[in-house]
């Protein structure tokens, strides 16, 4: 992990702390650098947790090398050792229920603020970065809810220990069919077709390079990154999802939604392509960030090559009054990985910030 890491979100994709909650990029107001500054690389404040967290954070991952792995594994210890408490049925006030995670270890019962608070503090001794979430059930809108959200080899996963194993690295399509932000903030929910890939360790790709890692933490914090491409960064990105990365651009610089923005000039994504609907890529088209490639046909699932990113990043910077950038990052000969591709996006919205 870089000495470094500033997370920020979401999904596309950011989200909510214990305190305030951070959201995905578009849910609510963006996180103040201030606050982020508590959740720089986390294994920096491993020592902030009790001796008896870090010993069972250790036990658990002994072995283990992979984030992914020490996730997973502490998530199914979570769930297999700590029991639900019960405490009305007993006849007990809530304020009597072991909330901490010591507490938590010792007496093995508690509630799902219990189990959010131990998740995070053993994924945190592990190293990992990882956010306590409060919210409600959908099931039950009048009664408080807790959860996790990790940061994990390069992406965001979420995790209910609460409700067990099944809830670990669920697509947020699907948990946000039961899982509400505080504040009524719904999760959003991806397209109806969309999974996350099921994958027992993260495949080399899907982890960023160290000296790249600061900048794209950034990225995300800034909502420039949706969430289901938080991933891949060593593979090239497709003409589809470059548009997606133009789109969020658009969207951060101009503090509108993509529908306001081309409303505001006077335009609308109308189907132009026969092989691609995807609002976002309509929507760069209506803002002449793209032309397709001739014949009515876009191409969505073609790897893009770098001239073609760099012609649609010089067109959305003149668009959003920018200065066009030189080049991409990496060596012009080689292809471009999403990587370079987010970092171009970043630095140009970072010489705007």
């Amino acid at each position: 992990m870089a000495a470094k890491r500033t997370i920020c979100l979401l999904l596309a994709l950011c989200l909510c702390l214990t305190l305030t909650g951070p959201a995905l990029a578009g849910d609510s107001a963006a996180l103040s650098e201030e606050l982020l500054t508590q959740w720089i690389n986390p294994g920096e404040h491993i020592d902030a947790q009790s001796a008896l967290v870090n010993e069972t954070a250790a036990e658990i991952c002994a072995g283990l090398s992979g984030e992914l792995e020490k996730a997973r594994a502490i998530s199914e210890w979570v769930t297999e050792n700590i029991a639900y408490d019960d405490y009305t049925s007993q006849g007990r006030e809530f304020s009597s229920v072991d909330l901490m995670p010591d507490e938590v270890l010792g007496s093995r019962l508690t509630v799902c603020e219990g189990y959010a608070r131990l998740t995070q503090a053993l994924l945190r001794a592990a190293g990992i970065p990882c956010l306590h979430i409060i919210g409600h059930s959908s099931g039950s809108p009048d009664v408080w809810h807790a959860w996790n959200l990790a940061f994990v080899e390069g992406r965001w996963l979420w995790l209910d220990n609460t409700w067990g194993m099944g809830w670990f690295d669920m697509d947020t399509r699907r948990f946000a069919e039961t899982h509400i932000l505080d504040g009524g903030v719904k999760l959003r929910p991806l397209e109806s077709n969309y999974t996350v890939p099921v994958r027992e360790l993260t495949a080399a790709e899907d982890i960023p390079s160290e000296a790249a890692q600061p900048e794209l933490w950034s990225a995300i914090c800034a909502g420039l990154l949706p969430y289901d491409l938080q991933r891949g960064y060593r593979s090239t990105p497709s003409r589809e999802d470059f548009c997606r990365l133009m789109l969020a651009l658009v969207e951060r610089v101009s503090g509108k939604g993509a529908a306001e923005y081309l409303e505001g000039l006077g335009l609308s994504a109308e189907p132009v392509f026969s092989d691609c609907g995807r609002p976002e890529v309509l929507a760069a088209c209506a803002l002449g960030i793209t032309r397709g490639c001739g014949g009515g046909l876009f191409l969505p699932e073609a790897e893009i090559s770098r001239e073609q990113a760099l012609t649609m990043l010089s067109r959305t910077a003149k668009l959003l009054g920018l200065e066009a950038p030189d080049g991409l990052p990496g060596e012009p000969a080689s292809g471009l990985s999403l990587e370079e591709a987010v970092l171009a996006v970043y630095r140009l919205y970072a010489e705007e910030a």
